[in-house]
């Protein structure tokens, strides 16, 4: 194993942390900047002997100091830069207004943020502080570095590709997980006092399944109540399910499919859903009571597909509706298929990390260990990156330094 001192921008639940942890590395000392309550206590639960090496916020970073730091401590070590800057105004599914002031000036260059950062310019959401990964991988001049971010449009790809100067590498979390997460690398190591792209090769599919990684039995609070609609298809998005807002959050997906892109899951609904099998919980609150009953009743689930009207679309638990001649395609189902949503010990499969390793927290203000609420767990894992997937790009880090050797 190599011995390297690593420096975690934007570390969230130090996803960084466990996947040197699981590769050919050898962490002397992990430095951590995050500025998220949550994800922090996370950390501090999962790395106590990490809790001293905190930077905070990525805008406070003194990297002289940091660096001086670490060649006193360690003068003959590697350092290696990771990070994921905030990926929202980048995204497809956002605004796509990038690196940007609120006077819309695209941020280009670092020489041009730094300056507008001097003159107190305001900058639209958070993706901006790309910029301040680019300062610190600049003042660092780390052995090796891997930036993470979302699929874009060329316009800023190609922006940021010219400022961190190597091309990335797509890759799919669906090749190791049961998730389909599509994200941008950049992945680099220094030769010759110049940085050159590490060739990251595909990873080979796992072909990992939702049904591959679903609980058996999860608490009633997670299935919904609400009817809800099939689509027609045999696997993937199999259902519509009858709550309010846009349609993507109303997608339902079979178990033979791949989950979708876990998000920050915060709103109502935004948790991805997906079509079951009832089972008999062995505490049943008054919402599987009702199914139940109606299921050992003579009432069944149905389907009834047709277009007289919203009501007639329906999924539900009820008695069937009455056949008629014009509406051939009300059908009983065989099954008794119940919608609910990925739970946060899910969550955490498909993120690639140790189950169960966001339930509990560290308070270091009150030294004492705390519970992590679902809805923060949902945030700090959508904010993850997938685990399985940077332990492959750390390993072709190494691979790619010792062959440049």
């Amino acid at each position: 194993m190599k011995d390297v001192v690593v420096v975690g921008l934007f570390n969230g639940m130090s996803v960084g942390r466990s996947s040197l942890d699981k590769s050919k590395w050898n962490v002397l000392r992990y430095y951590s900047s995050e500025i998220d309550k949550y994800a922090i206590q996370v950390t501090d639960h999962l790395y106590p002997q990490d809790r001293e090496y905190k930077l905070g916020s990525v805008l406070d970073i003194d990297t002289a100091k940091l660096l001086a730091e670490i060649r006193e401590d360690f003068p003959d070590i590697p350092i290696m830069l990771i990070g994921g800057s905030p990926c929202q105004s980048f995204s497809m599914a956002g605004k796509r207004n990038g690196a940007s002031t609120t006077t819309n000036i695209d941020v280009v260059t670092l020489e041009q943020y730094l300056e507008l950062k001097e003159q107190k310019f305001e900058f639209v959401g958070q993706s901006y502080l790309f910029w301040e990964y680019m300062r610190v991988l600049t003042d660092l001049q780390p052995d090796h570095f891997m930036l993470e971010n979302v699929s874009m449009v060329a316009y800023w790809k190609d922006i940021l590709s010219d400022a961190i100067g190597v091309q990335p590498v797509v890759i799919n979390s669906s090749l190791l997980t049961a998730q389909n997460r599509k994200r941008l690398y950049w992945v680099g190591t220094k030769v010759d006092g110049e940085y050159t792209k590490v060739e990251v090769n595909q990873p080979e599919d796992k072909g990992i399944l939702l049904k591959d990684i679903l609980l058996d039995e999860v608490d009633n609070k997670y299935f919904y109540k609400q009817s809800y609609s099939l689509t027609g298809k045999v696997s993937g998005h199999v259902a519509d399910v009858y709550v309010k807002g846009n349609e993507s959050i109303k997608r339902v997906y079979s178990t033979d499919s791949k989950c979708p892109t876990l998000t920050t899951m915060q709103g109502g609904h935004r948790h991805p859903k997906v079509l079951v099998e009832a089972f008999k919980p062995s505490v049943r609150n008054n919402m599987i009571r009702e199914y139940f009953d109606i299921i050992k009743s003579t009432k069944m689930i149905y389907q009834c597909k047709c277009t007289s009207g919203f009501q007639d679309n329906k999924v539900g638990i009820l008695k069937s509706p009455t056949l008629r001649s014009g509406n051939p395609y009300t059908l009983g189902l065989t099954k008794n298929l119940l919608v609910r949503r990925v739970v946060p010990e899910e969550c955490e499969i498909l993120q690639g990390v140790t189950r169960n390793c966001t339930a509990i927290g560290w308070d270091c203000t009150k030294l004492k260990e705390v519970k992590i609420s679902d809805s923060q767990r949902y945030k700090i894992l959508g904010n993850s990156w997938s685990e399985p997937i940077i332990v492959h790009i750390l390993n072709s880090i190494q691979t790619s330094s010792l062959l440049c050797k």
